[in-house]
């Protein structure tokens, strides 16, 4: 099944890492289309970040991660469809000032 019960919590975590400072959020695609920012936030001094957000209604949803590091790199992955899969806690973006 690939929707979440209106009243459900949803949790999106990302493994994130970077040379320099960075910002991390997610964009969430509810069932109406519309678009909402949620910052994620570093889970104690792991690689991991996390963003929570209520299911408002029932239904598919699509969200997408970003990170941007301190020096204007941004990296991002392909919009994901709930519900939230294992492996995405697996994806690692780099977006240090290599790339």
């Amino acid at each position: 099944n690939s929707s979440l019960t209106s009243g459900e919590t949803a949790t999106i975590r990302a493994n994130i890492t970077d040379s320099s400072s960075f910002s991390a959020w997610v964009v969430v695609n509810d069932t109406d289309g519309s678009l909402t920012n949620y910052t994620m936030n570093q889970e104690g001094s792991t690689d991991y970040y996390s963003a929570i957000f209520d299911v408002g209604k029932a239904g598919a949803w699509q969200y997408k991660v970003y990170a941007n590091d301190s020096y204007g790199k941004r990296d991002t992955m392909d919009w994901c469809l709930s519900p939230f899969c294992s492996s995405f806690c697996r994806l690692i973006f780099t977006t240090s000032s290599k790339l």
